[in-house]
């Protein structure tokens, strides 16, 4: 039986046995689960024995190298966690555990035959009494110090219940040997109405999910990565309420007409076969489907009956390569989307402005709670490849995008005002965020990225600007700037300092924008009380991050050479300049980040200064860095060329640097 703690208690003998070197050498851990097969199980073990297999096709040579690995080894324990079936281990590569080779092979199985046919003892672990599942209920709760209302303790008895006593029911939803998204998870409980939308995920769990998770039984088919390449007809009951046919090969769906009227459930994201056919009629008789996800498939269009899914909460398409175009997504037409009347989260691409405005002035777009939308033809060069850079994993506030807006080579492709996530790509004739109306009152975008738009001068053109779109300037908090060869200032014209309101923004990326010489006015910069990470990438012409200017409602922008200032960023955090051959100087005055926590930077041959405004004692004799500073990466001969305005400096900062 699966979920009785057969694993858990593995774990713990596992962990003991790692603590304990006297008993075995070595300890090898490995999931083998129902997706069996001689290569995987192969790999598996060589992966903890940092033995590369790869090269090595043949089953017999592969067995060969893993013998000849394991023999090696004085005195091991090999786990085998999960296994379905019965193999021969002279197959695998595995060593016969003998009294003389001091080794051992433990496995984990829901089946008595399989321990027989193994000749291994048989230990068999029973279910929880009523009583150890509450406390494991319970215990599971505090752990994420979550207190219980008394009326939801009396739920507590129900959910155990429906759990059958069976430990890794009450503690887990999730396949051992892979990972799920949590935001997926959610995204799939919120159409199915399993929860409504919420601003956190801690407030998702109350008492009403409680007793809908208690109050019902439904029937699963589950097939996920099992290597299928087709789906039998028989396999579909009339009663079925939720399916999964994740991570498989399947090529077709069965062409007769399935009756599954209860069916709220269709999982067919990432199958990798080379075409996903859907036939026609497919969805007729599926009239109370809430979810179908088709994902990272290379489905070419949606059947027919598409149209009679009157319940669908989600249509999920994204990364379905369409044209042999890798991550994009399926091509959909207005009409299609019309009959899907109660629509609460779609995933999709418009091939062009005519059908997406048919769209989004219908009232069902207005009724949608979450979209990911993309106008306009993807090409392989729009793909965002993510810029390498250090990325800390201790970086927080990332924020789960929910609405999120695509707009690809379409000038005249009008985003919603309740966006959340823009993209803008290939928007030649766009010289500044001005031009885009709609953008006024978009209150709650959060991030925006422009990529290939050769006309863009400038993000944000003078003080009328400022004024008219505080509502945006207010609420952004990412902007992401690539590939835009004119761009030459972040704010252009006048800007009066009188009045000016301050910004939201938290991260601010700039690559590969060749005509840029510096980002910010200093005197700017002190509206910014939010900025934490600044990323600077392959900006040929760059000279100066920070720069004194003088800034008035009389004239523009001029530099000055004066007197620098000292000014203080409480919450920065990330500092990352790469391949910028003319910069000179980040800033000319002396910064004070007591937050500042990383700096990266390579290939600045020019940079000689780091502006880092260090604490002194008293009598100035003794130098503190931030207190937060982890690290400073950068090639070994720029750190020796740098030039430091005290003494105390460098030797303070010298145990923060590594080159990398």
């Amino acid at each position: 039986m699966g979920g009785v703690g057969k694993s858990s208690i593995m774990h713990h003998i596992n962990n003991q046995l790692v603590n304990e070197t006297y008993h075995f050498d070595d300890v090898i851990w490995v999931t083998v689960s129902k997706a069996f097969n001689i290569n995987r199980l192969q790999s598996e073990i060589a992966i903890t024995l940092d033995l590369d297999l790869s090269k090595y096709e043949d089953e017999t040579r592969r067995a060969s190298k893993l013998h000849k690995m394991l023999s090696q080894r004085k005195r091991y324990v090999l786990v085998l966690d999960d296994l379905w079936e019965t193999f021969s281990l002279e197959k695998v590569g595995i060593p016969e555990p003998t009294r003389d080779n001091g080794c051992k092979l433990v496995l984990t199985t829901r089946s008595s035959e399989v321990c027989k046919r193994m000749e291994c003892r048989e230990i068999k672990v029973e279910l929880l009494t009523k009583e150890e599942t509450l406390n494991l209920f319970m215990t599971k709760v505090e752990e994420h110090q979550t207190v219980l209302a008394p009326k939801v303790k009396e739920i507590t008895t129900k959910v155990a219940k429906e759990c059958a006593w069976l430990p890794l029911a009450v503690i887990t939803i999730a396949r051992k040997d892979h990972r799920i998204f949590m935001e997926e998870l959610i995204e799939c409980w919120i159409a199915e109405g399993l929860i409504v939308e919420m601003k956190s995920i801690e407030a998702m769990f109350d008492k009403e999910m409680a007793l809908k998770i208690a109050s019902t039984n439904p029937r699963f088919m589950v097939q996920a990565g099992e290597g299928l390449v087709r789906v039998p007809y028989e396999d579909w009951s009339n009663d079925v309420e939720k399916v999964s046919f994740m991570y498989n090969k399947i090529e077709e769906l069965p062409s007769r007409p399935l009756s599954c009227p209860r069916l709220i459930t269709l999982l067919l994201k990432k199958n990798y076969s080379e075409v996903l056919l859907i036939p026609n009629s497919f969805f007729t008789h599926m009239q109370h489907l809430k979810v179908l996800d088709l994902s990272n498939t290379k489905i070419q269009s949606l059947p027919e009956s598409i149209s009679k899914l009157e319940n669908l909460h989600a249509l999920l398409l994204t990364d379905c390569p369409t044209l042999k175009i890798k991550r994009t997504k399926v091509e959909v037409s207005a009409e299609e989307l019309l009959c899907l009347r109660r629509l609460k989260v779609l995933e999709a691409q418009f091939h062009n402005v005519q059908e997406l405005t048919s769209y989004v002035t219908v009232q069902q777009f207005q009724n949608l709670e979450s979209y990911n939308v993309v106008v306009g033809i993807v090409h392989k060069n729009d793909i965002h490849n993510e810029l390498y850079e250090y990325n800390p994993k201790a970086e927080e506030g990332c924020s789960y995008e929910t609405k999120s807006f695509v707009s690809i080579g379409l000038d005249c492709a009008v985003p919603p005002s309740d966006i959340e996530s823009l993209d803008i790509i290939r928007w030649n004739d766009l010289i500044s965020l001005s031009d885009i109306q709609s953008l006024c009152d978009a209150k709650d975008l959060r991030k925006c990225e422009i990529r290939s738009c050769n006309g863009l001068e400038s993000k944000f053109s003078s003080a009328c600007f400022l004024e008219d779109y505080q509502i945006l300037l207010r609420a952004v908090e990412e902007l992401w700037f690539e590939d835009l060869p004119n761009f030459r200032v972040l704010f252009d014209g006048v800007i009066p300092l009188h009045n000016i309101f301050s910004f939201n923004l938290k991260k601010l990326y700039f690559i590969r924008c060749s005509s840029i010489k510096n980002i910010f006015p200093a005197k700017l910069l002190r509206n910014f009380p939010n900025l934490e990470k600044l990323t600077v990438s392959e900006c040929k012409n760059l000279e100066e991050i920070i720069v004194e200017v003088e800034m008035s409602e009389q004239g523009g922008h001029r530099q000055n050479d004066g007197i620098r200032n000292i000014f203080t960023l409480r919450n920065f955090k990330y500092l990352t300049l790469t391949n910028l051959p003319r910069l000179k100087s980040i800033y000319k005055g002396q910064m004070v980040c007591e937050s500042l926590q990383y700096i990266h930077v390579r290939n600045c041959p020019m940079l000689r200064r780091l502006p880092i405004s260090l604490h002194m004692n008293g009598d100035g004799e003794q130098a503190f860095a931030p207190l937060v500073l982890k690290h400073i990466y950068g090639e070994q001969e720029w750190w020796e060329s740098l030039q430091w305005e005290n003494l105390h400096t460098k030797p303070t900062l010298q145990s923060f640097f590594s080159s990398r």
